[in-house]
């Protein structure tokens, strides 16, 4: 609210009551009373937060690092339980801004997805209205991807049979666009295949990419090329496996 603009509304309107908009209680000014002007903006920021937050799989969206308790912050014991500690130390020492390469490395099962979900839900957690607008931005434009969605819209799109397809071509888009994402479950594929296009795209363009996958950077050089897989695995963490196994940690 511009209170600059307060006194010429009250010269308007005229005297008194006047009431909140929202609670209802009586205030001195045309609108809102502060609280719930607060919560009005976090409200509408959070709107325009969501498309990054709901590209999380809903199986996946428990995944952070820390939870709200009362109003504490206390170490994700879910997570604590279904990847190695070792593991999980390794990445959540991880800091932002990301280098253009992340590689998130192990078997199926260490759970390389729920970090890398968490590492995400980090960077969507930490943007408020207060904070630089830049850097805010940048956690709006912070996606999960999964692969095989992302080659699906790809091969959609590349079949022309009539009108556009507006899902794919957002979801491509997003791909190759978006100040940093998270592709899910990466796999040996040629280089000008449609995931090795994007990584090669977001690379040249200085686009972080956090990857989910089995290979090392030799098993991917094999495939997309040393120059290629040298800068995708330019921060690798390799993940022991989960000292027991947790039914959904991939």
């Amino acid at each position: 609210m511009n209170h600059d603009k307060l006194p010429k509304l009250n010269e308007i309107l005229g005297p008194g009551p006047r009431y909140c908009n929202g609670c209802r209680t009586p205030i001195e000014h045309w609108g809102m009373c502060e609280p719930c002007a607060a919560a009005s903006e976090l409200e509408t920021f959070e709107l325009t937060m969501r498309p990054a937050r709901n590209s999380v799989p809903k199986r996946f969206r428990w995944a952070s690092f820390m939870v709200r308790s009362g109003d504490e912050w206390t170490p994700n014991k879910d997570l604590a339980s279904r990847v190695h500690p070792v593991s999980l130390r390794r990445v959540s020492e991880l800091s932002s801004p990301f280098p253009v390469g992340v590689a998130l490395v192990g078997p199926t099962g260490a759970g390389k997805t729920s970090l890398a979900c968490a590492l995400l839900r980090r960077i969507h957690d930490w943007a408020r209205p207060e904070r630089p607008a830049a850097a805010v931005d940048r956690a709006r434009s912070s996606y999960f991807v999964e692969v095989p969605a992302y080659e699906d819209a790809c091969k959609r799109l590349s079949r022309w049979s009539g009108p556009i397809d507006r899902d794919a071509e957002a979801l491509v888009s997003r791909a190759e666009n978006a100040s940093l994402i998270v592709l899910d479950n990466v796999e040996p594929a040629p280089l000008d295949s449609p995931i090795g296009k994007l990584l090669m795209g977001r690379h040249n363009r200085d686009l972080p990419t956090i990857i989910t996958t089995w290979m090392t950077e030799a098993d991917a050089a094999k495939s997309y090329g040393s120059g290629l897989a040298r800068r995708a695995f330019a921060s690798t963490v390799e993940l022991l496996p989960a000292l027991k196994v947790v039914s959904g940690a991939a």
